[in-house]
């Protein structure tokens, strides 16, 4: 029983379009997750999602309140006590420093917003450029700035950043917020007119499936994010949809032009009725495509859980398996195992956010990987990346375990992530 999570709740309201600001949004579909965090509380999300009939934009029509998702992320995370110097990134850091070097000065006035444990601040001061940082979790958890990241503060309204910085930049957060455009209006009062602002996020055009988490509010095309921009006053210089820093996203740099524009009329301007009702098409059209996604890695999970039970059968019956990195697809894999097989099963990752954690599907918390050379029984990792596979099984190798197999839980996944079966 002391092992049961409490489980919380909350009331979700109707909103409008981030976008445009309509306010008639067509019912997709309901998700329902009972995610599980590392306080031991269980937070119910229902995503409503929808379409805006006006737009086409993506969305949650229906949000809790920011409250209720400030205790989710408190809950989830413990940023400041998890940064660990050595452990690598689960991010390119030389792609975010090169698109900055493009368009920001050595010297330059940088704020990081969502900053997380300061590492990138970290990179940017060694770039040359002065960087603050902010991260709501990070300081109503700990009081005050941690391990030395002098950047953080403590509010981004309250928290006495000057206005007038060159840029803003922020890596998936902006699909997290409850309200986009208010969100915004906060990033743009600390930058000075012509200044930038660099934003990151999971790419719904190209990869619907992945964008349709269960923390994902909204689910940006380049198009909407490109338009919300140009509804306050940004004009957008610079968007990469091959990829970003991570291998799902797209990345947009946009210049503050009018920090007094703000339009939201409920339509977007100088769109014709033909090409509206293309745009909601294409979002029912992706929202379906992820859905199929989603179906699909349903059974690809099961295949690789059979995979698994097939080693440890063949190990007579006892093995130590590890999941790598700790994702959707670690727990949809993990929930096809079950309890039925005499194995012990962690997740590890390298993610300074995530090890320590307790994520959904996984009695233990997140661990670091260090690993012990022999074992006395098999260890097989499950490797879980779309994007480091690769990377993780040289650091394996590198590490030269005993009595070790390893298994890649991905190759089928990551055609179905693009939509192509």
């Amino acid at each position: 029983m002391g092992d049961t999570p409490v489980r919380k709740c909350a009331e979700w309201k109707a909103k409008t379009c981030d976008v445009c600001g309509n306010a008639e949004l067509l019912a997709l579909g309901t998700r329902r997750h009972l995610v599980q965090t590392r306080s031991r509380v269980a937070f119910e999300m229902i995503m409503h999602d929808a379409v805006c009939s006006k737009c086409g934009f993506v969305l949650a029509s229906k949000v809790p309140p920011d409250k209720f998702m400030f205790d989710y992320y408190s809950a989830s995370y413990d940023m400041g006590a998890l940064y660990v110097a050595t452990a690598a990134r689960d991010y390119d850091v030389e792609y975010r420093l090169a698109m900055l070097a493009r368009h920001v000065p050595q010297g330059g006035r940088i704020l990081e917003v969502g900053a997380g444990s300061g590492e990138f601040l970290v990179d940017l001061r060694r770039q040359g450029y002065m960087a603050d940082g902010f991260d709501p979790i990070l300081v109503q958890a700990n009081g005050s700035a941690r391990r030395g990241f002098v950047g953080q503060k403590s509010g981004l309204r309250d928290a006495g950043f000057d206005t007038g910085y060159d840029c803003v930049v922020s890596y998936y957060v902006l699909e997290h917020v409850t309200a986009a455009r208010n969100w915004l209006r906060k990033v743009r009062e600390t930058l000075r007119i012509g200044g930038g602002l660099v934003l990151e996020v999971p790419d719904f055009e190209r990869l619907p499936g992945v964008s349709m988490d269960h923390q994902h509010l909204l689910h940006f095309t380049p198009f909407h994010l490109g338009r919300l921009l140009a509804s306050l006053g940004f004009e957008v210089i610079e968007v990469d949809t091959a990829g970003a820093s991570r291998f799902f996203g797209m990345s947009l740099l946009a210049r503050l032009t009018d920090p007094t524009r703000d339009k939201a009329t409920g339509r977007l301007p100088g769109v014709t009725e033909e090409r509206r009702r293309a745009l909601v098409e294409s979002g029912h059209g992706l929202y379906r495509t992820a859905c199929r996604v989603r179906e699909s890695k349903e059974r690809q999970a099961g295949e690789v859980a059979a995979c698994v039970a097939r080693h440890v059968e063949a190990a007579g019956g006892a093995a130590h398996v590890y999941f790598w990195p700790a994702n959707e697809y670690a727990r949809r894999i993990a929930e096809k195992l079950g309890s039925a097989l005499p194995i012990t099963i962690d997740v590890v990752d390298i993610s300074t956010e995530k090890i320590g954690t307790r994520v959904e599907g996984f009695p233990h918390e997140v661990l670091a990987p260090a690993f012990p050379k022999r074992a006395p029984h098999l260890r097989i990792f499950v490797l879980c990346s779309p994007a480091w596979n690769p990377q993780i099984n040289a650091q394996l190798r590198v590490m030269a375990l005993e009595n070790v197999c390893t298994i890649d839980g991905i190759p089928a996944i990551c055609s179905l992530l693009a939509g192509k079966a």
